[in-house]
């Protein structure tokens, strides 16, 4: 991820400021976001409150993001945006609004003649970590697909209200995912790379941009989350859901997809299209989403199913690393592992877990390549034993008594220096 966002510059009316700062201010909350999430180098905040402030700072030093709210002085946020535009093309800005109906309006525009992003600012800090993020990750998605092979989930939603609320829960869940694997990782190099292969989250304002992202992050896609009415053609159509989802599941038939709104008859959609739906009228909406997040984008243990069992004994195993799946994968029944490689179940684990290598690996197979169930597992077995023999091939890895120690190269005991003993 090449493009970090290090500095940002805040255009925003004292008043404004105020209302924003009002539980403590942005440099401070975001500092304290960072710390909690253990994420490294925060962003530094500078404030202006003027757009002819805003132009002169970027004309002395440089920026990595700018964010303005509904009022700065001497022009409006489009003139200051277009003037950023024309004289900075590669430096995005971002309407960070506190007025839902002001939220809305900028976020139908289009990106190109509004803001690379649009949030409504509901108290939450986490928000600012979501912003920043999803900044990052619309700069450095085509670098990451193409050179580290990392995942994308794709959110396609137009309104600030709810999207303000997903991307916070989907960045802490990424986060939470990868503090998880840490201590599965063998040293502290593999663990630095593996916390920059995070999946990037690309938000949708329309039907446009959602084919864009899929057309473009297909063969990339961990899931996505969508809508049922956002625009299409420029206008909102009721209909763009289904036709966006459709498609997705044309090219991907095993794509997981949550369904989200608050009309009725979206459910017996979701059941006809035999995906997830979440009802927006709920107050168990964001655990909902967290839910499906965790069930079905790799974010948690691997539980085994077995379709031929009732309902209630289909659980038959579980995984929580790539050590206990080798373990399942030895012992699960049949249909279970059937069940799972039909629909490529191991190898989006994998990917949410950035073992790219192993999950390129197993992906290609089908089951009909294969003459039984038996020869399946064989071969499930031989690449997941290889792999965690190769990996740790080589490598200095820290001492676990859980381990296999007598099969690791080198293995650290304790800290400090390892020359001149």
């Amino acid at each position: 991820m090449p493009k970090l966002v290090k500095d940002i510059l805040l255009v925003a009316s004292p008043y404004d400021r105020f209302i924003l700062e009002e539980d403590g201010r942005f440099a401070d909350r975001l500092l304290s976001q960072y710390v909690e999430m253990d994420l490294s180098a925060p962003p530094h905040f500078e404030h202006v409150s003027s757009g002819r402030q805003a132009m002169e700072r970027l004309s002395e030093r440089s920026f990595d993001l700018v964010i303005t709210t509904p009022h700065c002085s001497g022009m409006t946020p489009l003139q200051l945006s277009a003037r950023i535009s024309k004289d900075y093309p590669d430096l995005p800005v971002a309407m960070l609004a506190y007025d839902r109906t002001v939220a809305e309006t900028y976020s139908q525009m289009p990106r190109d003649q509004g803001f690379a992003q649009v949030f409504l600012w509901t108290g939450d800090p986490k928000l600012l970590v979501a912003l920043v993020k999803s900044v990052e990750d619309m700069r450095n998605v085509d670098h990451d697909t193409r050179e580290g092979l990392v995942r994308v989930i794709i959110v396609v939603e137009d309104s600030p209200s709810f999207y303000s609320s997903y991307l916070p829960l989907i960045y802490t869940l990424i986060v939470d995912q990868v503090k998880t694997l840490m201590a599965e990782r063998l040293n502290e190099k593999d663990r630095r790379f593996r916390s920059r292969a995070r999946p990037k989250i690309l938000l949708a304002r329309s039907f446009e941009e959602g084919v864009e992202f899929f057309e473009k992050y297909s063969d990339y896609l961990l899931g996505t989350i969508c809508d049922l009415r956002f625009p299409r053609g420029g206008t909102l159509d009721k209909d763009a859901g289904r036709r966006f989802i459709q498609r997705v599941r044309k090219a991907q038939p095993d794509a997981p997809v949550l369904l989200q709104s608050r009309r009725g008859e979206a459910g017996d959609l979701a059941g006809e299209l035999a995906i997830h739906f979440a009802d927006k009228n709920s107050p168990e909406l964001l655990a909902q989403v967290k839910h499906f997040i965790r069930a079905n984008f790799g974010f948690g243990p691997f539980i085994f199913i077995d379709p031929t069992k009732a309902e209630g004994e289909q659980k038959v195993g579980k995984a929580e690393d790539l050590v206990e799946m080798l373990e399942a994968v030895r012992r699960v029944p049949d249909a279970a592992l059937r069940y799972h490689a039909e629909r490529n179940h191991i190898s989006n684990w994998l990917m949410a877990r950035s073992e790219f290598a192993l999950a390129l690996e197993l992906r290609p197979k089908k089951v009909s390549d294969f003459a039984d169930t038996a020869t399946l597992r064989a071969y499930v077995v031989q690449v997941f034993s290889r792999f965690l023999e190769n990996r740790q091939r080589g490598e200095v890895t820290e001492f676990d008594r859980s381990a296999a120690v007598a099969r690791r190269d080198f293995t650290r005991i304790g800290r400090g220096s390892m020359g001149g003993k």
